[in-house]
């Protein structure tokens, strides 16, 4: 197993949770799924099972280049190396186990971006921050997404289900475009 965790990478290794993130999507044969940070590709395959296509991309280009090829044989899967902030293929459901650095230029990125909704992996305190009701804690990322999303909270993810574990705890959250 590829160990980045100085590059901030943390690799979700539960299946059960991966079947319940793609569950939760709700993805239908007619839906085009964006996933962002293929990582290992522990979604990847999940993803292609019902949808009409699934763009994967990743800005690593060691886990793009493995990836791309363990999964050569699923015909409605494009795979993509770069940064998916600039994708602007159209796309109606989001999913991803998003790094913890880039969740906040995620959040904005979505927002101005059209799609039906999403599932997505933050860091707890993250998805703390997006949920508060108190305006006294209410960051610009918080208002942001608020104004943009129905947000809820789906499911808590110990830092034992990824590898190399991460110090922080993890939240699975459901996102719908308002």
């Amino acid at each position: 197993m590829i160990k980045r965790k100085r590059l901030g990478q943390h690799f979700l290794t539960s299946n059960a949770i991966a079947k319940s993130i793609v569950s939760e999507a709700k993805i239908g044969k007619n839906d085009i799924v964006f996933e962002l940070g293929t990582g290992l590709g522990i979604l990847t395959p999940l993803l292609c099972e019902n949808a009409k296509k699934v763009i994967s991309i990743d800005a690593d280009k060691e886990l793009y280049e493995k990836a791309k090829s363990r999964f050569s044989n699923i015909d409605n899967l494009s795979m993509e190396y770069g940064d998916g902030f600039k994708k602007q293929d159209p796309f109606s459901i989001f999913v991803s186990n998003l790094p913890y650095s880039k969740s906040k230029e995620a959040i904005e990125w979505l927002a101005e971006t059209p799609f039906s909704h999403g599932v997505i992996m933050v860091q707890k305190e993250f998805a703390e921050k997006l949920l508060t009701k108190s305006a006294k804690s209410r960051r610009s990322v918080s208002v942001i997404a608020n104004y943009a999303f129905e947000i809820e909270k789906f499911l808590d993810v110990g830092k034992n289900n990824f590898s190399p574990p991460p110090n922080v705890d993890s939240v699975v959250l459901k996102i719908i475009k308002k």
